[in-house]
Formats: C-alpha cells, sequence, structure tokens
C-alpha cells in the first residue's frame, strides 16, 4: 500500500481565513504597470498621430501608379495586416503587462543580446525616417508661403527644426497626447482644406482619368512603388506598446486604442487618395499640395 502524504488542515479559524485571502489575493488579474492616466480616446489619438505623416499626401500618387483596384486593395489589405500585428502586441502586453517597447518584449523572448539588437533596429529605423519628415514639413512650408521666394529650402529645413525643438523634449506620450490631437487635426483640416480646392475646381482635364483598372505604361516596379508607399503610410507600430504603457487602463483599453485608431487610419487614407487621384488623376503629384494653384 502506497501512503501519500497530505498537508494538515489549518489549526483555526483564523489561519484559513488568512489562507483564503491570499488566494484570492493570487487569483487577482495582475494590475497594470503603467502609472500614466491616458484614456482609450487620447490614446486613439497619439496612435494616429504616431503613424500618420506624409505618407498620407502621397496615397493619390500611388493609386495613379496601379488605378483604383489595386490601390484599394492595398490600402485595404495593408491597413488590416497592420491591425492585426498591432492586435498581437495587444496579446502580448494583456499576458505580459510589464512589458513597455519593443526592447522589452524582445528580452523576454532572447535575453539582453536581443534587447540591444531590438533598439538599434528600432532607433536606427526612426533616425533614417527623421530627415525625410524634415525635408516633408519643409516642403510643406514652401507649399504653403509660396509667395516667399527669397526663402531657401534648407532655410524652411531649419525652421521645421525649430519648430520641433521644444515639443521634442517632453519625454512621454502623455504629455505630448494634447499636441498628437492637434497634429492629427492640422492633416484632417489640411485635407478639407485641399478638398474643397479640388471639389470647387472639378477633375482637371488633361493627362489620364481616374480608372478602375490598372494604366497600360503600369510596370512591376511602379506596382511596388505603390506597395511601398501605402504600408509606410501605416509604419508605425514600433511605439504602440509604449503608448500603452502609459494609459490608465491599458489592461481594458489598449485594443479599443487600436481598433479605433486603425479604422480611423483606414477612413483617412482611403478620403485622402480619393481627393489626389479622383481629381487629378494620372497627373496628380507625388506630394498633394503640389497639384494645388498657387494661392
Amino acid at each position: 500500500m502506497v501512503v501519500r502524504a497530505s498537508a494538515a488542515p489549518p489549526a483555526d479559524k483564523e489561519e484559513r481565513e488568512e489562507l483564503v485571502d491570499k488566494d484570492v489575493e493570487y487569483a487577482e488579474e495582475p494590475k497594470p504597470s503603467s502609472g500614466g492616466g491616458m484614456s482609450w480616446q487620447r490614446a486613439a489619438a497619439t496612435m494616429i498621430a504616431e503613424i500618420v505623416g506624409t505618407g498620407v499626401l502621397g496615397l493619390g500618387y500611388a493609386a495613379a501608379r496601379v488605378g483604383w483596384g489595386l490601390a484599394l486593395s492595398f490600402l485595404l489589405v495593408f491597413g488590416l495586416a497592420s491591425l492585426f500585428s498591432s492586435m498581437l502586441l495587444a496579446s502580448i502586453h494583456r499576458e505580459h503587462p510589464e512589458v513597455e517597447s519593443y526592447q522589452a518584449v524582445a528580452a523576454l523572448v532572447g535575453g539582453p543580446r536581443a534587447r540591444c539588437w531590438t533598439a538599434v533596429a528600432v532607433n536606427m529605423s526612426w533616425l533614417f525616417v527623421c530627415p525625410y519628415y524634415l525635408m516633408a514639413s519643409a516642403h510643406s512650408l514652401a507649399v504653403s508661403f509660396w509667395w516667399r521666394q527669397d526663402v531657401c529650402y534648407y532655410q524652411w529645413a531649419l525652421l521645421s527644426i525649430a519648430a520641433v525643438a521644444v515639443p521634442a523634449q517632453v519625454r512621454s506620450f502623455e504629455g505630448i497626447s494634447s499636441l498628437s490631437a492637434a497634429s492629427v487635426a492640422a492633416v484632417a483640416v489640411a485635407l478639407v482644406v485641399m478638398g474643397i480646392q479640388f471639389v470647387a475646381g472639378g477633375v482637371r482635364d488633361g493627362g489620364e482619368p481616374a480608372a478602375w483598372a490598372p494604366p497600360n505604361d503600369m510596370t512591376v516596379w511602379l506596382a511596388f512603388d505603390s506597395i511601398s508607399a501605402t504600408t509606410f503610410a501605416y509604419q508605425g507600430q514600433s511605439m504602440l506598446l509604449e503608448i500603452a504603457h502609459e494609459m490608465e487602463n491599458p489592461r481594458r483599453d489598449f485594443a479599443l486604442s487600436i481598433f479605433a485608431a486603425g479604422f480611423g487610419l483606414i477612413a483617412l487614407y482611403a478620403g485622402a487618395m480619393f481627393l489626389g487621384y479622383h481629381y487629378r488623376g494620372a497627373t496628380v503629384a507625388g506630394f498633394l499640395p503640389d497639384s494645388l494653384a498657387d494661392g
């Protein structure tokens, strides 16, 4: 006969109650590691501001390279792929609420060396993108103040750097969430203003009009250019975990913020693509404001 030893029962009522309290404590869901206080609405606006960049102003040109059929397919497929990958991050954060960045996830999976290489990859990607954003900002200023022909391109770039120098010192997403909302509003206002101009001017004659079928001169490289422009417009997931870390209740609201931001991006990009390609056809500029007439 095999006798199995078992733990002795608690001696008294107080000891039993203490054990029950400990079991309840352990059974509770882990609290979010964030000390932040962003609501899901502010977090969604911050995500959109983090992802939306100058790429939105090139989607009309990307559509003109391949036609409506492929352009809308790229927009929807890569938008849903971006949403799916973001939801994977939400799942990781739900199971491991202590992670606050890509680097932390890499350390969880591969240790310190993986964390180091991931940090290098993320920082280098943003380092390479930064000059592009500065040039696009300088270009936007030059288009906005077209009558200032005496101002050189590098001077517009210096003004762009000066404009972001102070906000760049803020070290939290919660701290810049208001500016992020203003950034999203500025993009929306710019698209509305351009939309009014395009609608008032009507569909421009000259060149091939917007069509569902790919243009006759489409090549593999032009299709690849359209794909890369669309995927670039959705780039930005590397900062989502940092945003979650500063939310009030990321375990409950992180996925909701991702859904709101994801479908908001698809709608915004579809609108920008429609304005450029529908009203300018194959002649739409690679940078949408260049399609506007001076004044």
